[in-house]
């Protein structure tokens, strides 16, 4: 049951990530102005386009299930400038014992530099390097799909064409409303999901039906056919009809570019455990110095990436 429920959790959660900057880049406004909505598209593309500027954020999630519970709490910074680069401290929490985090990371020319205990230590490895340690790890061959050859991950993940036909006729404008705000020289526009309505559409009642047949069904056993799927993905999305997610943006109405971007969803879960069961997660993004980021400067002592990598596999 816990299998099943982490399941549902991550397909519906990869489903709001995957669907909403899709759905939104249709031809619909979502009750903004033309005028509103070519400024905030604007913003987002500007912000998307900038080579150099400085960012912060803060992530919390917190999920409780059956009696137990978890939370993560984490601030970064960093800059993108000829480079990138992270800094980020905080504390993972589960059922009473705290884990601190403090990581660090920075790509520089073409070298990945990790750092695990907040900068005093920092492993170093160039993409040759990295694809020879992961090369053999992975289910597919990155050089391969680096040339554009998807058959080995298709293979890997089998026949989607069935799952994914229909979702092209979805209306985004049945689950997806946009407000603005002016407020002095910023306007904040704030996105709202109807996850119930979006979940309990025909197209998506399907797909969640299949998908989840398909990763619970045990060896042997029969497909389920269309309708069939229909009325199990029907289920799932009632479970999680009162599950919401939020997307506020505040742009700067002169320099057209994006200052903040607040993602906020909450997936209750009462429906398959106990009353209070859930999942929040919040990610608080700001961005600045446009055009003026801090340099990313690459550490002057590191060590082999590969013996990170081989002190972290030998602790597992």
């Amino acid at each position: 049951m816990n299998r099943l429920r982490i399941l549902l959790l991550l397909g519906v959660l990869a489903l709001i990530v995957a669907l909403v900057p899709a759905a939104s880049a249709q031809d619909e406004t979502f009750g903004l102005t033309q005028d509103e909505y070519n400024a905030l598209t604007t913003a987002n593309a500007n912000t998307a386009s900038s080579t150099s500027y400085d960012y912060s954020f803060d992530l919390t999630l917190d999920a409780a299930s059956t009696g137990s519970s978890a939370n993560v709490a984490i601030q970064g910074s960093g800059s993108v400038s000829d480079g990138f680069s992270l800094t980020a401290t905080g504390s993972v929490k589960s059922d009473g014992a705290t884990s601190p985090v403090a990581f660090g990371i920075i790509f520089s020319g073409d070298t990945l530099y990790i750092s695990t205990d907040g900068g005093t230590t920092w492993y170093a490895g160039t993409g040759e390097e990295l694809a020879q340690m992961f090369g053999g790890m992975l289910p597919v061959d990155p050089a391969a799909l680096a040339t554009g050859d998807l058959s080995e991950l298709e293979g890997q993940m089998g026949d989607m064409t069935g799952m994914m036909s229909g979702l092209e006729n979805l209306d985004p404008s049945q689950f997806i409303s946009i407000t603005a705000a002016p407020d002095g020289d910023t306007t904040v526009y704030t996105m709202t999901l109807d996850v119930g309505t979006l979940l309990s559409t025909p197209e998506m009642s399907s797909m969640l039906g299949m998908a989840m047949a398909g990763s619970s069904s045990a060896p042997g056993m029969p497909t389920p056919s269309p309708e069939e799927a229909a009325m199990m993905g029907q289920m799932i999305g009632g479970m999680f009809s009162t599950a919401t997610a939020t997307v506020t943006q505040t742009v700067d109405t002169a320099a057209e570019v994006v200052d903040s971007t607040v993602v906020t969803v909450s997936i209750p879960l009462d429906a398959m455990g106990t009353a209070g069961d859930g999942v929040t997660l919040t990610f608080d993004l700001s961005l600045s110095n446009y055009g003026a980021g801090a340099p990313v400067v690459a550490p002057e002592n590191t060590l082999p990436l590969s013996q990170l990598l081989g002190g972290l596999m030998g602790g597992m």
